[in-house]
């Protein structure tokens, strides 16, 4: 977007102020300032010599005026226009915080979006942020307000908000937080699928919570839901080329986080469907499960549980299975993890398995090859 200048046409903006020469005056003579499209500013006085003069400790209040109020109006006009994104930032589970300014004293959280964004635009926060003279901003702030129209915004020619919104009254929760309802037509599209209104929960988890839109527009062709767009939309950590693959096969939000966590593959589940009984979206959940405990089974183990009569009834546990291996580590080749978890599913008991190891079964292979009955004897 092009840089924002002081009026919505890009024209200068000209208005009188009062130009004081000593900080305690409580008036001054009027004259013009014009600020310009790029934000430089010109007054009467010769601005170089006047710097010169306050440092040997005279006064102008229109040094403050160009160093430290046109700033802040600049950002003030960002922010309340919404062409400026405001930088705040969510904390969960349901706290949005804002950068404190020692000149505004505000509390740093706040319990929503909107709260947020609407103080970081308040005369307070950015006029103490630069330390711009309140009277100088104050006035500043009404012809700007007046040239804006007050910052009303048009939502975009046919695009229906009732339509792409599910909340009533979203539009303007969404302005209040700081977007522009021009911004929502693409986010919208990122789930072009989803024939529902979006929550605006989506909305701001596209603009506010780190996510990489190609990876969630592709998830979302897979799984075009308006509660899971919602959801992946505060969830980056969970989006990759592999998302919407698992979301096809029907995977809940939590076994999505145990497989997206654990790095299984999509294709795991389809070798799994073809060497077992499972169908894809079965063997995606017990992939899913033993993920949890921080495990992978083969398509080989998978059959041997069917073999065992244990089917897809077996969940390891990770406690267990961590009791186990801290055990056991020290034995010469210890078992792994995946083995400890295989073992634990065919012999149903910690004990048992402590004592299989103990005569040298280290695998499920051992285990069914008669070793263990043997050494047991």
């Amino acid at each position: 977007m092009a840089q924002l200048g002081p009026t919505p046409d890009g024209s200068d903006l000209t208005f009188e102020v009062e130009c004081r020469t000593s900080r305690s005056a409580s008036r001054g003579r009027l004259h013009p300032v014009t600020i310009h499209a790029d934000w430089s500013v010109t007054t009467p006085h010769d601005l170089d010599a006047e710097r010169v003069a306050m440092a040997l400790g005279g006064y102008t209040s229109c040094i403050d005026l160009v160093d430290r109020t046109v700033p802040a109006l600049q950002e003030l006009i960002g922010l309340r226009s919404r062409r400026v994104r405001p930088p705040i930032t969510y904390l969960p589970p349901r706290r949005w915080e804002v950068p404190s300014v020692v000149g505004c004293g505000c509390a740093r959280a706040f319990p929503s979006a909107a709260a947020a964004a609407t103080h970081l635009r308040t005369e307070g926060h950015v006029g103490g942020r630069f330390e711009a003279p309140r009277g100088q901003l104050t006035r500043a702030l009404e012809v700007v307000e007046v040239v804006w129209h007050g910052f009303r915004a048009e939502t975009p020619a046919g695009w229906d908000p009732a339509v792409h919104i599910r909340e009533p009254g979203g539009l303007q929760e969404l302005w209040k937080a700081g977007l522009h309802p021009d911004q929502l037509p693409a986010f919208a599209e990122l789930a072009a699928g989803v024939t529902e209104p979006l929550p605006v929960q989506f909305y701001l988890g596209v603009a506010y919570g780190d996510v990489d839109p190609g990876l969630l527009a592709d998830a979302l062709a897979h799984r075009p839901d308006p509660d899971v767009a919602a959801w992946l939309a505060w969830a980056p950590g969970l989006l990759s080329q592999d998302t919407g693959r698992w979301l096809e096969l029907g995977v809940s939000r939590r076994e999505l986080i145990w497989l997206v966590e654990h790095e299984v593959s999509p294709d795991a589940a389809y070798e799994a469907a073809a060497g077992t009984w499972r169908t894809p979206h079965r063997a995606a959940v017990d992939l899913a499960v033993w993920a949890e405990a921080g495990v992978t089974p083969s398509v080989e183990d998978l059959a041997l549980l069917d073999r065992a009569g244990l089917g897809s009834t077996y969940r390891p546990s990770a406690a267990v299975l961590d009791q186990l291996y801290d055990g056991l580590h020290h034995l010469p080749m210890p078992p792994t993890r995946d083995d400890l978890a295989m073992l634990l599913g065919l012999l149903g008991t910690r004990p048992r398995v402590i004592a299989a190891v103990s005569a040298g079964v280290r695998s499920a292979q051992d285990l069914m090859s008669g070793r263990f009955e043997m050494e047991a004897g």
